[in-house]
């Protein structure tokens, strides 16, 4: 049986065609993440993985190919394990949101985590375009494909940034080291006078 999400309320699989994402090693981002899942005191085991509707476009680098060392999963399902098909239903009407560029297109970030959710056919906004209560205006597919290529530039250009920032972070930890030592070899050289 192929790996399923460890997300409350959330049955994506890989089988279904999404990416699952391993917990980090690192135990400070691990227990980032359980605290953004909600799921405090539990343990991840070395096969639980996350599935890629939990992080918003911007986490990830190389368009979509790489998550983000920083990451840490932010969109979650909202509906409670005893709503009913119902409930949820009113819920989505409630606060349903669509893409105003292409009204028909739901993008592939789109997807949603919980089953009953699933199976409805409300249309739902993109994560990537705006938001809004309902269509103000449609535009043509060329308009939309040239915002969305715009999109890709600034992603990359937003990675590319993020790298420098974190170049830039160990630069400096490095430097900030280096003037130590220099201050604690110019204490031990007035001790010595």
């Amino acid at each position: 049986m192929p790996p399923i999400c460890s997300a409350p309320n959330c049955f994506n699989s890989s089988r279904d065609g999404f990416a699952l994402v391993n917990f980090p090693k690192n135990q400070w981002q691990r227990t980032k993440w359980i605290q953004a899942m909600g799921r405090d005191g539990w343990t991840p085991k070395p096969s639980d993985r996350i599935c890629e509707v939990h992080f918003k476009p911007s986490d990830w680098t190389d368009f979509r190919k790489l998550l983000r060392r920083s990451a840490v999963p932010s969109v979650f399902c909202v509906c409670q394990p005893n709503d009913t098909s119902e409930e949820i239903f009113k819920e989505l009407r409630r606060r349903r949101t669509r893409c105003i560029y292409s009204p028909k297109t739901v993008h592939e970030m789109n997807r949603v985590c919980c089953k009953s959710v699933a199976k409805q056919t409300a249309p739902l906004g993109c994560f990537s375009c705006p938001r809004t209560s309902a269509p103000s205006k449609s535009i043509s597919g060329d308009r939309h494909a040239q915002l969305m290529k715009q999109e890709e530039t600034l992603l990359k250009d937003q990675s590319e940034l993020l790298n420098l920032y974190e170049s830039l972070e160990i630069e400096a930890r490095a430097l900030d080291e280096i003037l130590l030592w220099q201050q604690m070899e110019q204490e031990e050289l007035m001790c010595v006078f």
